[in-house]
C-alpha cells in the first residue's frame, strides 16, 4: 500500500508541475510526458485497487462458444 501512496504523491506532483493555461498548449511538454509515464506505470495498480475496493469480481471468458 505504501507504494501506492508514493505513486499517488508523485502523480499529484507531476500534475502540479504542468504550467497553467490550457493543457492543449502543453501536451508536448516534458512535464506532460512525465505525468503520462507515471499514469501508465500505475494503470495496473489503479485497476486492481479499484476493483477490490469496489468489490467487483473480474472473470475471464473467451465467449467464442468453443
Amino acid at each position: 500500500m505504501e507504494t501506492t501512496i508514493v505513486a499517488i504523491g508523485d502523480i499529484d506532483d507531476a500534475i502540479a508541475a504542468i504550467p497553467s493555461g490550457p493543457f492543449s498548449d502543453h501536451v508536448a511538454s516534458v512535464e506532460a510526458e512525465i505525468l503520462r509515464d507515471l499514469l501508465q506505470d500505475n494503470t495496473a495498480n489503479f485497476k486492481s485497487s479499484m476493483s477490490s475496493l469496489l468489490g467487483i469480481s473480474i472473470t475471464f471468458n473467451s465467449g467464442d462458444g468453443d
